[in-house]
């Protein structure tokens, strides 16, 4: 890396506290090619040279061969084909493309690329896909924006079975170029075909029952069907921009839904369903540019304080359905904006198998207790086969005060396994937890350490990168840095927070068994016979074929 000729149009370069055998970031540099010494790179694990001038004939085709390489951003760039040899980098889990002058993708590119859990296409002038698409088995993410793909007949998609996002805007879509049936795609969650030709919503679009997120915005769509109701997990849905002069009945019965936009529609008073208001969940209504004369009645119902205190508007039927109570288990709510919102149905497993001989008694119960932190019935107590400890946790708003910014926990994981069965162990936050041959990721909320110890595998070290990523993505909105330096580099701040006082550089010892095993995870069914609480363990499920191999996260009350 000492060739001066690398950038040549850089006025000035800094490379502190890099480590170039694994991570190497050259974005926003001018740079016009790459030099071979990067191919000398053998344990070289990820390349970020996006926002560079770089054509297809300045990247060397040995830099594929690297049997390390698992991610490549080669996005905004001069490439007006896919570089030569690309194929050949059999280890890539994610691939950036975006926003280059590309026009065609090799047939012989998805033949070996079949790990690839992540692909950015978008902002290129692709007309279609090559047939080998389909053999993308395991990717997750694909994003095809801004590509004129009108004559793409999309076949290849319902092959995709592990698919969870699919963003195709811009991309001339039409009802006759879409697959009639996406039912494969049960993993689905994140659709955008906003700016479109697409006259209604796609029939293949209701058979996706985890749908989350649905963009249709900036199409010619004149109608959406009652069907719509299969959509129960729907968070956001954005139909603006479109030709619609109803909205179904039916959309009244998401009640996971968060945010609705319809801007620009030919939406009237008689458009909009009386019962709307019964979207208890739904944070943002926005309806701008339509034929509204009034507000509907649902989303504004007026009370005077006084009345509203003495008869509280609530509908205690649309909160707990007619089988609460009924059934034995133990159910538990939280109160979210005065609303009891019930936990989620792994917790109440949990507090079934802790104690299921009490759940019996509790059936019977006649009144209800309300118990304070610290000053709990001995009966609240006997709920627990251990006295609880309480963790810190984030705040949920109750409707008395909002939470601006949430509270994170710091975490300690060891990361440890191999192949497709990669596991994380919550470990006590401190130096002493650190052990040589593992990787450990130290998880502070808006900043995430990774800590890679000098007898650790690559194989590892890419797991937890990629595992830290998505942590990021998903629980921080990206909000947060991640922070991988180099042993006995490692900034100040990680050593404070572990606690640690002594000398540097910090010499960890192997104190992990040997012979340590991960305890495998147990499901359980609950049963009721012979009038007591069962707890049979059903045989566990074979592992899919071509998994991601993505470790769980468990988190205790340590």
């Amino acid at each position: 890396m000492a060739n001066t000729g690398l950038l040549p149009f850089v006025r000035g370069v800094d490379f502190t506290c890099n480590d170039f055998s694994e991570n190497l970031s050259l974005k926003k540099n001018g740079l016009e090619k790459l030099f071979g010494e990067l191919t000398e790179l053998k344990c070289l694990r990820s390349l970020n040279v996006r926002h560079n001038k770089v054509k297809s004939s300045g990247i060397p085709a040995e830099l594929f061969r690297l049997e390390e390489l698992t991610t490549l951003d080669l996005s905004h760039n001069r490439l007006k084909e896919v570089p030569e040899g690309l194929e050949k980098a059999k280890s890539l889990l994610v691939l950036n493309l975006s926003h280059n002058k590309i026009e065609s993708i090799p047939p012989t590119l998805f033949v070996q690329l079949t790990d690839l859990l992540f692909l950015d296409l978008s902002n290129n002038s692709l007309e279609t896909l090559p047939p080998q698409t389909r053999r993308l088995v395991n990717l997750q993410t694909l994003i095809l924006n801004n590509n004129p793909l009108g004559l793409f007949q999309l076949r290849q998609l319902p092959s995709l079975q592990s698919l969870e996002t699919l963003h195709m805007r811009n991309t001339q879509r039409t009802l006759s170029n879409l697959p009639v049936s996406l039912d494969t795609l049960s993993n689905l969650s994140n659709v955008d075909l906003s700016k479109n030709a697409l006259t209604k919503v796609p029939d293949a679009l209701y058979s996706l029952q985890n749908l989350k997120r649905l963009n249709l915005s900036d199409n010619e769509i004149t109608e959406v069907s009652s069907v719509m109701d299969i959509w129960l997990k729907l968070e956001s849905l954005n139909l603006s921009r479109n030709k619609l002069t109803a909205l179904p009945a039916s959309l009244c019965k998401l009640q996971n839904l968060r945010r609705l936009h319809v801007d620009d529609n030919q939406l009237d008073f008689e458009g909009i369903p009386s019962g709307i208001g019964k979207l208890g969940n739904l944070e943002v209504f926005s309806a701008a540019n339509n034929l509204l004369e009034m507000i509907p009645e649902g989303l504004c119902r007026p009370k005077r304080w006084d009345e509203s205190l003495e008869k509280p508007p609530l509908d205690y039927s649309e909160f707990f359905d007619e089988d609460t109570g009924q059934a034995p288990g133990l159910q538990v709510w939280e109160i979210e904006n005065f609303i009891p919102a019930p936990v989620d149905e792994l917790d109440k497993g949990a507090c079934a198998a802790m104690h299921a001989v009490n759940l019996r008694n509790l059936l019977g119960a006649k009144r209800t207790q309300r118990h304070e932190q610290g000053d709990e019935s001995p009966e609240f107590l006997a709920l627990f086969p251990t006295p609880p400890v309480y963790i810190q946790g984030s705040h949920t708003p109750s409707g008395f005060f909002t939470v601006d910014e949430p509270h994170y926990v710091t975490r300690l994981y060891r990361v440890h396994g191999a192949g497709n069965s990669i596991h994380l162990e919550p470990v006590p936050v401190m130096a002493g937890s650190l052990d040589p041959r593992y990787v450990f990721i130290l998880d502070t909320g808006l900043v995430i350490y990774l800590w890679n110890g000098k007898k650790a595998k690559n194989t590892l070290k890419s797991k937890a990168r990629l595992f830290a990523e998505k942590i990021n993505k998903e629980e921080r909105k990206n909000k947060a840095e991640l922070i991988a330096e180099p042993l006995g580099k490692e900034p100040a701040s990680f050593w404070q927070i572990l606690e640690y006082n002594g000398e540097l550089p910090f010499e960890p010892v192997e104190h992990v068994p040997e012979e340590f095993a991960w305890a495998p995870p147990r499901l359980y069914r609950v049963e009721l016979g012979m009038g007591y609480l069962e707890l049979p363990q059903p045989e566990p499920a074979p592992l899919a074929r071509g998994g991601t191999g993505h470790p769980q996260r468990v988190h205790t009350g340590r």
